[in-house]
């Protein structure tokens, strides 16, 4: 199993906003000790692949970020 969660991230939500704020996201998430597996959607559908290889990796936790889409 993989211990560590992957962080699935659309940059684009938000009307980019999103993708703006990432630095901001990362930084929070480092002052916490957080670590994490990041990758980030690239269009439509690419999340619920995102989400598929990570459980087949034997990711425990996954964390979507985004907007619906997303979700």
């Amino acid at each position: 199993m993989k211990t560590q969660p992957t962080l699935i991230y659309n940059p684009n939500a938000g009307k980019g906003t999103a993708g703006q704020n990432l630095p901001k996201v990362q930084a929070l998430l480092a002052e916490r000790g957080l670590s994490y597996d990041l990758v980030l959607t690239e269009g439509p559908g690419h999340a619920l692949d995102l989400a598929r290889q990570a459980a087949e990796a034997g990711c425990e936790l996954v964390i979507a970020a985004g907007g619906d889409g997303t979700v």
